[in-house]
């Protein structure tokens, strides 16, 4: 007999003669090979057998004119009779490997179907593939069976009514109902629970399936833990150096997995008055999915190669390295299946190949990229027309949200029309979300796969409505992304500052990839202080008093986060600080485009939150031959009005000098929001300036930008902001609104600064070339006559005159001095390029006020406005704002109190407690000599009688002689038993505070409070360490002079000390001495 494998029904060649030796049992109409039907006798079961194998099958009888009888596959399957085509034999698998036929026997004819040689696998692959006949499914429905029963407990759900259904789909439902009939998958039953049905239309939009609503079942049946791999742990567990992969697709891999029968009654469904439940684990049931993984990865356990088999559901992945490894892991997956019954779709199965298509991505060695047809596919729908076609839109883009970047703000526009009671208002804002979504899609990169020997670079941005994460790595001499991720601000969240989003950014960030980060470092790009301040409250460095900011830091993951650190090197790697806040693709490691402005406000928003508010504008226009041009900058909140002329004549000149007074006329540390009607301004200032900055202030064919100085000038301002100024585009000529009020009133004052207002020039920092560094340590001096030469003011004051009571000239070395009235020694004349960082030299060597900071520069330099320049540096210093105290009362003069000279009366306390340090120190105990001011400051480790006597005999009395009077506030620390003995031993008399009289005589508010304001900066940087650098302190202080006696650094050494000086004239300053400002930058 031929054995058919694609034949349905066994026939017996039988002459009309012959066909009376089986009796007739049923007539079936089957169709021929050429589509012809006919009507043909059936036997009743026939036993029969084939070599050792023995079954019983219904024969069709008709004549086949002299060919063989057909013995169908599905009589073979049922016998347990398999077809070994590599070796032309029949097997009775799996109990035995043994043929059926003797070798004896000859096969004439084995007709091999499609469904068990593909035409695309290669040799090798086929001879993997024919091992293992039985796996292969010979249509959609041929699921197999395991052996593994499964039972559901739970009470029975109660029955359901039929809603109606198109009568169209019932024809279809019910040839499905019969082919699962066929396969056991089904059976016919009463039962008391009943589930209704409900049809859904395929995509080929004609052929309808069969799906049942089993929500009452899911209500009283208990949900099992969900084990279902979710496709990112998936894509995690990608080996990164796999390049060889086959998928394989188990077909209806539920239906292969029984019931138990006495759980069947709980799956009834009712189809044409006639009853049926499911003798296997149906779709629709919540159990399902977890029922499916869990009997699908139980088959990889005795695998020798389980890492590289990864499942999800009934979807199977093999990834590895060479193509060997990958069919030799193919043999044993097959083998495994084969032995545990499930069937394989050989239409789907992707076998040894470069680029698969799993899970709606594309694998490769690259990393994943989104499938071709998706793709194409969004491409080709339309807009949608109603909430239906809106979500279906939306389910099949948001797949993709991994790959598009900012995709929650890009979706937005369509997503608000999903809410409730949202009218359908379809408009130009969704048309270009649409558009920008599609665009996003065919532009979608592809993503690499990580690695965890790797650290991972972490860019955050929290620009408009939402937040943005890109997580990528270093892969070669490019970064390259991993995903992509986002999500809109809440209500609340939106009106948080710039710094709390950004923090609010990398707990979500961190959260959200936690499953794929583990322990690995974390590189973060950010340009935030916050975020870093952040990190090192987590580590207990910094305190962290904002609630909101406390709560991040608890919900951060336990994981050493590092927020600061030198770039990568090779063998070693660190954080990348940087400002990726545009969005900008991941593609290789570069400078980064620092933000210096931002765009997401209004003018309601800048009002609620308290910005400083400018209106800017500029004018140029030409009256009677004569051409003006002019600026305006108009605060809102004060009426304040910076108006002038400029150069040169130009509109966009114009209109980026009025910016700039904005910045200038506004302290660092308050949110600043400018708006301007010129799109070339904020355009620029937004998205050109970064990227011309990084190119070297060049345009992208490479000629020079117009206004280059102008620009770095801009730039330098907004740097030094504390978080990024707010510019926003307003309409030119409009009316009826606030912002064109304001606007209109900027444009009429910069026509009148054209004409009257004074030529603007920049005058706080330096347009030519950047901020100074600290000197690099092979130096050994600033070269200050080169430094001088590149200044033109300086060289307009080296022409010999006087200049407010200082005398300016050049000496024969070409160095520009300057000597003041009275003073015995000439300074260098400072240029602007280092004046800034001079002035932070020498303020935040102690944080000391104006007076006290500018006399310290004055014996180092001089140049005009030097008094304007520190009073505007110390005002802006947030050091001194937290930290000094509130300005007191004036009071009177006290009287004359009569010192005898220096040393004789001493003046003490104790300040603590403090942070405890690596030594054990809380306290410092201030002692200062009232003749003077000379001020000595010891570390503790606590305030009590004891520690003070052992200070003042081993540091004071021996070096300073015994004093004749010591004043101190009256508390046990000076009046215990031990003081009072070191001071009676002595003959020292003891003078003592009357409690709660605060007025301390000899000034002694003077020094010690001015130690303990300076002691507070410190330890608010140096918390751990702040006894080591309390001499430094304690150098800076007496350095300082006071308003009515010498330098107290002038009466016991008798000499000046060396401290600004030091940095010209020497190269670098010790580093203890260099400010922040040098360090940080």
């Amino acid at each position: 007999m031929l054995i058919d494998t694609g034949a349905s029904y066994s026939i017996l060649n039988m002459t009309p003669g012959e066909s009376g030796l089986f009796q007739t049992c049923e007539i079936i109409e089957i169709s021929g090979p050429n589509g012809q039907k006919s009507s043909v006798p059936f036997t009743g079961p026939v036993p029969f057998e084939i070599g050792t194998a023995k079954g019983s099958e219904k024969f069709g009888k008709m004549e086949m004119n002299g060919k063989p009888g057909i013995l169908a596959i599905s009589t073979l399957t049922k016998m347990g009779v398999v077809v070994d085509l590599a070796n032309q034999k029949l097997l009775h698998c799996p109990q035995s490997d043994a043929p059926v036929i003797p070798a004896s026997h000859r096969v004439m004819s084995v007709k091999a179907p499609e469904l068990l040689i593909h035409p695309e696998w290669e040799p090798r692959v086929k001879r993997v593939t024919e091992q293992f006949p039985q796996v292969w499914a010979k249509n959609k429905l041929d699921c197999g069976q395991i052996d593994t029963v499964v039972v559901v407990k739970g009470p029975d759900p109660p029955p359901q009514q039929q809603p109606q259904y198109p009568a169209e789909a019932e024809e279809g439902l019910w040839d499905t109902v019969k082919t699962l009939l066929e396969q056991g998958v089904l059976v016919e039953q009463q039962s008391t629970s009943n589930a209704p049905v409900w049809p859904l239309r395929k995509a080929d939009g004609k052929t309808w399936r069969l799906t049942v609503n089993y929500s009452a079942l899911n209500q009283v049946t208990p949900l099992r833990t969900a084990v279902v791999a979710k496709y990112p742990d998936v894509m995690a567990a990608i080996s990164r150096g796999s390049k060889w992969f086959s998928v394989l697709s188990l077909t209806s891999a539920s239906f292969a997995i029984p019931l138990h029968p006495e759980s069947w009654h709980k799956f009834a469904f009712t189809l044409r008055g006639r009853q049926f439940t499911f003798a296997r684990v149906p779709p629709g049931f919540h159990n399902t999915p977890a029922i499916c993984h869990t009997h699908v990865t139980r088959m990889w356990e005795k695998i020798s190669h389980k890492e590289s088999v990864l499942s999800c559901a009934g979807d199977i992945l093999i990834h590895t390295r060479t193509k060997e490894e990958n069919l030799e892991v193919l043999a044993e997956v097959l083998e495994a299946i084969q032995k545990t019954g499930f069937r394989v779709s050989p239409t789907k199965a992707q076998l040894c190949w470069k680029e698969v298509s799993y899970l709606g991505v594309t694998l490769g060695e690259e990393g994943r990229s989104l499938e071709k047809q998706r793709v194409e596919l969004i491409q080709k729908v339309s807009a949608p027309a109603d909430v239906t076609t809106l979500r279906s839109f939306l389910a099949l883009v948001r797949f993709s949200r991994e790959f598009v970047e900012g995709y929650a703000e890009k979706a937005a526009p369509l997503c608000k029309l999903l809410k409730k009671d949202t009218p359908w208002e379809w408009g130009p804002e969704q048309d270009e979300a649409v558009k920008t979504l599609k665009e996003s899609v065919a532009r979608a990169p592809v993503l690499a796969r990580p690695r965890g020997d790797r650290p991972y670079v972490l860019q955050l941005a929290s620009m408009g409505m939402g937040l943005r994460a890109t997580l990528a790595q270093q892969h070669g001499a490019h970064l390259q992304p991993i995903a992509h991720a986002s999500r809109l601000l809440t209500p609340a969240e939106q009106q948080f500052t710039a710094y709390e989003r950004e923090v609010l950014a990398l707990t979500w960030a961190l959260q959200h990839w936690e499953y794929l980060v583990g322990s690995a470092p974390v590189l973060l790009r950010t340009s935030r202080a916050p975020v870093r301040y952040l990190l090192s409250a987590k580590e207990g460095n910094s305190p962290t008093r904002c609630p909101r900011m406390a709560n991040w830091v608890l919900a951060l993951p336990h994981k050493d986060t590092p927020g600061d650190a030198p770039e990568p090197s090779a063998g070693s790697y660190g954080v990348v600080i940087s400002g990726d806040r545009d969005g900008e693709e991941v593609q290789e490691m570069k400078p980064r485009r620092v933000p210096l402005f931002e765009s997401s406000i209004s003018l309601a928003e800048a009002k609620d939150r308290g910005y400083v508010v400018w209106f800017v504008d500029g004018s140029n226009y030409h009256e009677d031959g004569v051409s003006y041009t002019g600026y305006a900058a108009v605060n809102r909140s004060t009426g304040e009005v910076v108006k002038g002329r400029c150069l040169p004549h130009s509109i966009q000149a114009a209109e980026l000098v009025a910016v700039t007074v904005a910045l200038e006329n506004t302290p660092a540390d308050q949110p600043l929001a400018i708006f301007s009607d010129s799109g070339w301004v904020v355009r620029a200032a937004l998205e050109w300036l970064p990227l011309w900055r990084e190119r070297g202030m060049q345009s992208a064919d490479g000629k020079p930008v117009t206004y280059a100085k102008k620009l770095l000038y801009l730039a330098k301002l907004a740097e030094q902001r504390a978080q990024p100024a707010q510019i926003i585009k307003v309409k030119a000529h409009k009316k009826g609104t606030e912002e064109a009020k304001w606007n209109k009133e900027a444009d009429a004052k910069a026509k009148q600064g054209a004409k009257e207002g004074q030529m603007w020039k920049a005058s706080k920092i330096s347009e030519n070339g950047p901020l100074l560094v600290a000197a690099g340590r092979n130096r050994e001096s600033v070269d200050l006559q080169g430094l001088q030469a590149q200044d033109p003011s300086v060289r307009e004051l080296a022409q010999g005159r006087e200049y407010k009571g200082c005398k300016v000239w050049k000496d024969v070395s070409g160095l520009v001095l300057a000597r003041r009235d009275g003073a015995d020694f000439p300074v260098w004349v400072v240029p602007e390029l280092v004046r800034t960082e001079l002035v932070a030299l020498a303020h935040e060597q102690g944080h000391l006020g104006t007076d006290k900071t500018l006399a310290r520069l004055q014996g180092a330099g001089w140049w005009p406005e030097m008094r304007e320049d520190v009073e505007r540096y110390v005002s802006n210093c947030l050091t001194c704002a937290a930290n000094n105290p509130d300005a007191k009362t004036t009071k009177a003069l006290l009287g004359h109190q009569r010192i005898s000279g220096p040393w004789s009366k001493l003046q003490m306390e104790f300040i603590g407690p403090l942070p405890q340090t690596a030594q054990g120190n809380k306290y410092c105990l201030v002692i200062s000599d009232t003749f003077t001011k000379w001020v000595e400051a010891f570390p503790a480790r606590n305030n009590t009688a004891s520690a003070a006597a052992k200070i003042l005999v081993e540091h004071v009395f021996s070096r300073w002689g015994v004093p004749k009077e010591i004043n101190s506030d009256h508390g046990q620390r000076f009046v215990g038993e031990v003081s009072k003995g070191v001071c009676q031993a002595l003959g020292i008399k003891q003078k003592l505070h009357i409690t709660g009289h605060f007025q301390k005589p000899d000034s002694m508010e003077g020094p010690n409070q001015t130690l303990k304001t300076a002691l507070r900066k410190l330890v608010n940087h140096q918390r751990k360490d702040w006894d080591q650098k309390l001499p430094l302190v304690l150098m800076a202080l007496r350095g300082a002079m006071a308003s009515h006696v010498p330098s107290p650094q002038k009466l016991p050494p008798a000499r000046d000390p060396k401290l600004l000086d030091h940095w010209w004239q020497r190269g670098e300053p010790p580093d203890e001495l260099q400010p922040r400002v040098l360090t940080d930058r």
